[in-house]
């Protein structure tokens, strides 16, 4: 995405941020591909990061993205509640200093 914004193609940022909410709003993440047996795998999570190359202002279009980030959230960080420290579950890890994150290995 950075290079399509050093050519100006805003409009295939935007495009793939469509396509990769769209993603989300289907399967809880983005898979590695559209096609069904690639969803047992997934992108890492860098939604978050696409959202910040884009340009587009609108509430409906920014509210439908909050809702993509944190549905994909809650993909990454599923079973980690009871997690301590030190432990892993699933996709998500608890530090040693009690916080957690995800794991962009699982």
């Amino acid at each position: 995405m950075l290079g399509l914004r050093a050519d100006s193609r805003e409009d295939l940022i935007e495009a793939s941020i469509e396509n990769c909410t769209s993603l989300i709003e289907r399967f809880g993440f983005i898979p590695n591909g559209s096609r069904t047996y690639y969803l047992g795998r997934s992108q890492p999570p860098v939604y978050y990061l696409m959202l910040d190359v884009s340009r587009a202002l609108g509430a409906e279009s920014a509210q439908r993205r909050l809702d993509a980030l944190l549905r994909e959230h809650s993909f990454w960080m599923a079973d980690s509640e009871s997690l301590k420290p030190g432990d892993a579950s699933r996709r998500a890890v608890c530090m040693p200093d009690g916080n957690r994150s995800q794991s962009i290995l699982g």
